[in-house]
C-alpha cells in the first residue's frame, strides 16, 4: 500500500466526501428540531465560566474580570473615565488581581502565588481594595468592555490547569 493510499484511508471523513454531521445516538431535543449535536464553544458570559471552569468557578470568574478591568484600565489610562486617576487605578487593580491570584487559580507549575496586600499595613490595604472597587464601577459604567476575551483567556487557563493536574 502506498504512503498516498494510507494518507486517504486516514483521513477525516470530511475530506472524504462522507456528511461530516451524523444523527445523534442518544435522543437530543434542540430549539430548531435538528437531530444532530451543536459543538460547544468558548464560555461567552461568566454564568457558563463558572459552570465550566469547576472546580475553579469563582475564581476564574474573578480573574476573568481583574483581567478585563486591568486591560481597560491599562488602555484607557488619558481618559476620564477613571475616577481615580490612571496611576493610583493601575496599581490598584493590579495588586488586587495579584492578591486575588493567590487565593484563586494555580499556577501552571501547580503552585499558588504568595500574596500582596498582607505585607502592607491595614489602612493601605483598605485604599487600595477602595480605589479598586471604584475603578470596577467605573468599567461597569464603561460597559465591562474587554470581558468576553477576558472569560476566554480565564477558561483557557482553567483547562490547562485541569489537564495538567487534574486525574
Amino acid at each position: 500500500m502506498s504512503q498516498l493510499s494510507r494518507l486517504r484511508a486516514m483521513a477525516a471523513e470530511g475530506d472524504r466526501g462522507l456528511p461530516v454531521f451524523r444523527p445523534t445516538a442518544i435522543p437530543y431535543e434542540h430549539p430548531n428540531n435538528s437531530q444532530y449535536v451543536e459543538t460547544v464553544g468558548k464560555p461567552q458570559d461568566l454564568e457558563a465560566l463558572h459552570m465550566r471552569a469547576e472546580p475553579y468557578g469563582d475564581a476564574a470568574v474573578r480573574h476573568a474580570c481583574w483581567q478585563a478591568v486591568m486591560t481597560w484600565v491599562l488602555f484607557n489610562g488619558t481618559t476620564d473615565l477613571l475616577t481615580q486617576g490612571y496611576t493610583a487605578a493601575s496599581y490598584a487593580v493590579r495588586l488586587c488581581l495579584k492578591e486575588d491570584e493567590a487565593h484563586g487559580l494555580p499556577n501552571f507549575n501547580g503552585l499558588r502565588k504568595p500574596p500582596a496586600l498582607p505585607l502592607m499595613p491595614q489602612d493601605v490595604q483598605d485604599s487600595i481594595r477602595t480605589i479598586a472597587a471604584q475603578t470596577i464601577v467605573d468599567w461597569h459604567e464603561a460597559g465591562s468592555p474587554g470581558i468576553v476575551r477576558a472569560i476566554e483567556h480565564s477558561h483557557g487557563h482553567v483547562l490547562a490547569c485541569k489537564m495538567k493536574y487534574q486525574k
